[in-house]
């Protein structure tokens, strides 16, 4: 019995640590970029090695918006880096760096944007 009760502990104990997280890039940096914007939200930002990518975990606490591990693949900008994200059909996010500043816009099929400037912190 004291048997088959570890055994099953054992088993429920690797099931546990098999959560499936979302996966980043293979290639993704290892080290995050926090910016700070106004009303204390925060983007965290971890870009690809090469720059051609960017994973962006957004937090706008006064908007109510916490999106998690949304992807972003690097578009044609005419100074800094511009990441665009198209995954929802509703909404186009787009990410605009350049130096230590950043700026957040969304972009709803409504044609309503909202767009947020954040600095490196």
């Amino acid at each position: 019995m004291k048997q088959k009760f570890i055994i099953t502990t054992l088993i429920f104990l690797l099931c546990a640590c098999t959560v499936k997280t979302p996966s980043l890039p293979k290639d993704i940096a290892a080290k995050p970029y926090l910016f700070h914007c106004k009303n204390k939200s925060v983007i965290k930002v971890l870009y690809a090695k090469d720059g051609t990518e960017a994973t962006l975990d957004i937090n706008f606490p006064e908007l109510k918006i916490d999106k998690k591990a949304l992807h972003f693949y690097q578009a044609v900008s005419a100074s800094g880096a511009r990441y665009i994200n198209k995954s929802n059909n509703n909404i186009t996010y787009e990410w605009h760096t350049k130096a230590d500043y950043g700026h957040i816009s969304m972009l709803s099929g409504a044609n309503k944007k909202l767009s947020i400037s954040c600095q490196l912190q």
